[in-house]
């Protein structure tokens, strides 16, 4: 009986430090990717927070228009980390624009705040 109940507390105790992925939020970021330009992602404490990347095309469908960069967040487990986005051309290597974000991941759900 005494070899069950350590891995059933530790099965336990893993539950109950991880977050349930059902909710997603989305952060959305205006770009030009035909001109070079992304932007390009660093997450500064991993496993909190899962981020995919995906361009969605321009509205107006003008060809070198602007395009939305939209980045969803699944959480993974509790906790807080900053995701930081620079808008640059990667082989230049100076951003021309910064943005930061505070993901705060709790039992009750998920806050993204822009914190620049």
């Amino acid at each position: 009986m005494r070899k069950y109940l350590i891995p059933v507390l530790l099965l336990v105790l893993v539950g109950c430090a991880t977050y349930s992925n059902k909710l997603e939020k989305h952060i959305e970021l205006e770009g030009n990717p035909t001109t070079g330009y992304l932007w390009v992602n660093t997450i500064e404490i991993e496993g909190i927070v899962n981020l995919k990347e995906e361009i969605l095309s321009p509205k107006n469908r003008l060809v070198g228009g602007p395009s939305i960069f939209r980045y969803t967040l699944t959480p993974l487990s509790i906790g807080n980390t900053y995701i930081n986005f620079e808008y640059m051309r990667p082989w230049e290597g100076n951003p021309i624009s910064r943005k930061r974000f505070l993901v705060t991941v709790s039992k009750d759900g998920m806050d993204v705040v822009e914190v620049n």
